[in-house]
This record gives C-alpha cells, sequence and structure tokens, in this order.
C-alpha cells in the first residue's frame, strides 16, 4: 500500500515517533486513526502502534465492535453500523459525553476532559463521503453541539482538503481524483471550520494521509490552543495513516 501520490512521497518511518518527548501536564498529545477495520492489519499490528504511540486522547474510526484500546481508563464508544463503531479513549477523566448524529449514518463523539484545571471539549468524527452538503450539514450539527467552543479541538477522518496546503498543479491533481471517485467538492468542510476560526494543525507541507492521495484526516484547534509538534506515522496497516 503507497501513500506517495499528489503530493509526493513524505514518509515518518515507524520508530521515529519518539524523538518526540513526552508533554508535561498541561500538554496533550492527541492521535487520530482511521483503522479501517483491520482489513490491512491485524488487531496487534494496531494495539503495537497505538502503544508506540501511546497517546493521551485516542480518536479511532472505522473500528470493529468489540476492540477497547489497553491503557485507557476512560472510553466512549458508538456504534453506527452493526458491526462498525468509533471510539474516543482518554488517559483523563471524561466529565461528560454525547454522541452527534450526522449525515449519512455517522457519527461524532463530542466529550469534555479536564486537564490541569482545564475543560477541554473533544470530538471525534468521521465526515460523510461522497457529499459536501452532507459534510457541511453535519459539521454545523457537530459544531451546535459544543458547549465550550473556545476550548474545543476537532479530530477525524473530514474526508475533505484543505486548499491552503496545495499549490495549483496538485490542486488539479486531487480533483481529479476525486471526480474519479465521485466526490467533486473536496475543500468546503476545512474552509468552514476556518471561517469559525479555528486552526489546522499542520502548518508545514502537508502529506498524503489516504491511499487517495493527500491529507483527509486532521485536527483542528481553537485559536486559544499552542501547537507544539505534529507528525505522521507511516504505516500500511490500514488505509489511512495516523496523526498526531
Amino acid at each position: 500500500m503507497q501513500f506517495d501520490t499528489i503530493v509526493g512521497k513524505h514518509r515518518l518511518e515507524p520508530g521515529l515517533i519518539h524523538d518526540v518527548k513526552k508533554p508535561h501536564i498541561s500538554s496533550l498529545r492527541i492521535m487520530s486513526w482511521n483503522i479501517h477495520y483491520y482489513r490491512d492489519g491485524s488487531l496487534q499490528d494496531i494495539h503495537k502502534i497505538i502503544k508506540e504511540i501511546d497517546p493521551d486522547i485516542l480518536c479511532i474510526q472505522e473500528n470493529y465492535y468489540g476492540f477497547v484500546p489497553v491503557n485507557y481508563p476512560y472510553v466512549v464508544t458508538c456504534r453506527y453500523d452493526p458491526k462498525l463503531e468509533m471510539f474516543l479513549a482518554s488517559k483523563y477523566q471524561i466529565l461528560d459525553y454525547n454522541i452527534v448524529s450526522v449525515q449519512e449514518g455517522k457519527v461524532a463523539i463530542r466529550a469534555t476532559v479536564c486537564i490541569a484545571n482545564r475543560k477541554i471539549e473533544i470530538v471525534n468524527m468521521h465526515l460523510p463521503v461522497t457529499d459536501s452538503n452532507l459534510r457541511q450539514d453535519s459539521l454545523h450539527t457537530i459544531l451546535k453541539s459544543l458547549t465550550n467552543k473556545d476550548n474545543s479541538i476537532l479530530i477525524g477522518d473530514y474526508n475533505s482538503y484543505n486548499k491552503n496546503n496545495y499549490n495549483t498543479e496538485q490542486l488539479k491533481q486531487l480533483q481529479i481524483v476525486k471526480q474519479n471517485y465521485g466526490w467533486p467538492h473536496i475543500f468546503e468542510t476545512t474552509a468552514l471550520l476556518e471561517k469559525y476560526g479555528y486552526i489546522d494543525t499542520f502548518t508545514t507541507v502537508p502529506v498524503n494521509t489516504s491511499i487517495f492521495g493527500g491529507r483527509v484526516d486532521f485536527v483542528y484547534i481553537a485559536p486559544n490552543f499552542n501547537v507544539v509538534k505534529t507528525a505522521v506515522y507511516y504505516t500500511n496497516k490500514s488505509d489511512h495513516l495516523p496523526v498526531i
């Protein structure tokens, strides 16, 4: 499985994540990963990678029902298909949560955690695939569910791109790829988030996080958070890469 289309090869090989020092208590290491319900790797492979990255907050999409991550005392799961679910796992206490139903039968998990006396709202989302209007409607629904927008983080598989990440030629390539898959409108969702003031944590040259090319997996933060470091972990155990 290759992740080297559209924007060229840019890989963080397994093991190199260890050069990112573990944050102190006022910082968070957050990881999002669409694990493609183990079609490309075993449950043991998934466990090993999660253990190596060791995030404080773990957001998983396309999980088979029943998988519970190890070493996380607080876990919220939600099934949105007879066999599939997503979960949000935290090393910090989850004070409250709710499940937000969005378009195309998908869901988002909204949870409040408390870290260093600061309440933070975290959303794990998997937005609709083919229809930009459904994605935007879903995002509006998620934003309305927030009670603490100034301290919120929106994480997950957006099935969308950030137009600011690409040059003119790369944008043309992305449009061709998405039209071939029936996804003609691919930038509106992230543009809507940025209209509301949210910030894309990846500010350097973008990497591919999906076999379809480009980056569709994001961590968007409210403006009063600071980004210490971002990374993409290269693995062939899913059709998406973990983003940290």
